[in-house]
């Protein structure tokens, strides 16, 4: 347990981190409980091959970045995200990744989801990854390069 850790000019408070490594498999817990950051975190990555295998369990409680000295707007988060990702190669990316409860606030102004799910599959044919939520569903199927889908994505929407 860490008790107060200065980073940025902000004194952290009541930091827990616990970790190990046995052949090749990395576990990590951490927990914060400060007034301007609040987390639950739990991973495991198998890390043996280039691209490690990924399980992740992030609560996000509160992170109120302007206050913690990372940015001078004034921005809070919250969320829960969850991944299995057996495979996280771009080239054939493989599992799950959800969001749920997400809150951003910026200056006053809240944009929330309740879910969102993005799945992605890859085998010798052909690649899927799919993004869902209450608003919307996305889908893209074929050949792609995930590496440049955030690139295409942005200049459609940029059109309008």
């Amino acid at each position: 347990d860490i008790i107060s850790a200065q980073v940025k000019g902000y004194d952290y408070t009541n930091l827990s981190l616990k970790g190990s490594v046995d052949k090749g498999v990395v576990q990590t817990t951490a927990n914060i409980n400060d007034q301007n950051i609040a987390f639950n975190l739990n991973a495991t990555a198998d890390i043996n091959t280039k691209f490690p295998s990924v399980q992740l369990d992030f609560l996000l409680d509160t992170i109120n970045l302007k206050e913690l000295h990372l940015i001078t707007d004034t921005i809070s988060l919250h969320g829960h995200i969850t991944a299995n990702m057996p495979a996280t190669n771009p080239a054939s990316l493989n599992g799950t990744v959800t969001l749920n409860d997400l809150a951003v606030t910026k200056a006053g102004k809240s944009l929330s989801a309740d879910s969102i799910a993005i799945t992605a599959s890859a085998n010798a044919e052909q690649k899927n990854i799919t993004v869902n939520s209450n608003e919307v569903k996305v889908s893209r199927a074929g050949e792609y390069k995930l590496t440049e889908v955030a690139q295409s994505l942005q200049q459609t929407i940029n059109r309008y």
